[in-house]
């Protein structure tokens, strides 16, 4: 027995039903376009380095400075893993970062030096509905110019310290003889003038005469065509 042939009403009934299928079928796509390019965009909006990697640091999402950083096109880093591109000694250290988000749920903040830069990364746990960690968005920003601004500043701050210590040691009542002009030190013991600073600054002495001194002790020498 042949099946029964649909009817026409049949028939208009099933094309309007594909017409709203394919109509849905749109939507969710335009949607998916819409969130991939909105994801795309939060992505690039920041400065530095935003990845996005599964749990075993396989790339889903990269943004294009990292990409620079990486010295490859965005599109061709998807489905890599994120360590393979990092020196052995950088990838254990960052990999045992992510682990540790992976176990606590919390995100991480830590520093590190990669090829002379220092970076300040930052690691989140992405959750699904069920509460479940299913990636992990990475951010990191080169501090190197901050870094070296900060050590420049503690070398100086250091040079200020050494450079006060040293005049605080020449600082205060000097007993000094009214008659040879020696100076007695904390121990008891008198010390020439320039031996004393010497001693307690990086000051340095060269000797020479005064004109009243020269005048007083070599006066026949001076004078004695005169006399």
């Amino acid at each position: 027995m042949l099946p029964n042939k649909p009817t026409y009403d049949e028939l208009e009934k099933r094309i309007l039903e594909l017409e709203r299928e394919v109509e849905t079928l749109k939507s969710k796509k335009d949607v998916l376009k819409i969130r991939e390019g909105t994801l795309r965009a939060l992505l690039n909006a920041p400065t530095e380095t935003a990845i996005l990697v599964d749990l075993d640091g396989n790339i889903l999402a990269i943004n294009e400075i990292a990409a620079r950083r990486i010295g490859k096109p965005a599109d061709e880093l998807i489905g890599m893993g994120i360590f393979e591109y990092l020196p052995f000694n950088l990838a254990v250290s960052r990999k045992t970062k992510a682990l540790e988000v992976i176990k606590s749920g919390e995100p991480l903040r830590f520093q590190d030096e990669r090829a002379g830069r220092y970076f300040d990364n930052n690691i989140y746990p992405v959750f699904d509905n069920d509460g479940k960690i299913r990636a992990l968005a990475i951010f990191a920003k080169d501090i190197t110019e901050t870094k070296q601004a900060e050590e420049k500043l503690l070398e100086e701050r250091d040079k200020l310290q050494a450079a006060l210590a040293k005049v605080k040691k020449l600082s205060g009542m000097l007993p000094i003889c009214s008659s040879c002009k020696k100076i007695r030190d904390d121990k008891g013991y008198w010390n020439q003038i320039e031996n004393y600073i010497r001693k307690h600054s990086d000051a340095q002495f060269s000797h020479g005469i005064c004109p009243p001194c020269a005048e007083e002790l070599y006066r026949e020498i001076l004078y004695k065509d005169k006399i």
